[in-house]
Parts: C-alpha cells; sequence; structure tokens
C-alpha cells in the first residue's frame, strides 16, 4: 500500500515535495497531473494558487507539468471538453500550466 502523508501547514508545502519528490522524475520527464479544475463559481474546490507549488517543484528540476481531466457525466458545462475548456481558463488554470481536457472515454451502463 502506498503511503500517504498528511501536512497541517500548506506553506511547507513546497518543501516536503521537493524531499518526497526528488529522484523521482528524470530530467527529460513531463509530468502529467490529473485535476479536478472545480466547476464555475465553486469555492471549495482547488484554487491554482494551491497546486502552484507543485508546479514550481517540477519546474526547478526542469520538469514540464501539464494537467488533465476529463469532461463529466452530468448537465455542466463541464461535460463537453469545449466547455471545460473554457471553466479552465475562467479559474485561471491555463496561466500555471499547458491542460489536456481528454474526451477518449467510453461510457459504460
Amino acid at each position: 500500500m502506498e503511503k500517504v502523508f498528511f501536512l497541517k501547514d500548506f506553506g511547507k508545502f513546497a518543501d516536503v515535495a521537493k524531499k518526497l519528490l526528488k529522484g523521482f522524475y528524470t530530467n527529460s520527464s513531463g509530468v502529467l497531473i490529473k485535476i479536478h479544475f472545480g466547476e464555475q463559481g465553486n469555492k471549495t474546490a482547488l484554487f491554482p494558487r494551491d497546486v502552484k507549488p507543485v508546479v514550481d517543484v517540477l519546474g526547478d528540476w526542469g520538469l514540464k507539468s501539464t494537467f488533465i481531466d476529463t469532461p463529466v457525466a452530468y448537465s455542466s458545462l463541464r461535460n463537453t471538453a469545449k466547455g471545460y475548456e473554457s471553466v479552465v481558463k475562467e479559474r485561471g488554470y491555463d496561466k500555471l500550466s499547458s491542460f489536456i481536457i481528454s474526451d477518449n472515454y467510453v461510457n459504460i451502463k
């Protein structure tokens, strides 16, 4: 089973991430970060400022990060790749990293 870490002081996240991830990625790697970008107006979802330390740490090591998520199955602006892209831009994630909204999925009953 993988370890899970709880960090009480989010201000120390960058230092902890550097220690935990050091040597995990090679300098030629790109890093795909699965993320839920949140709905329009959602105040409790992560914001770009929350994940910026991760992108910064990876960038310090010369690694290019790319966010990825898929459209949702329920009625929402995020239920199409194009609609979801507009939410990503509205919430400001496009200014932090490149992103992919992959609609390459299979519906299962």
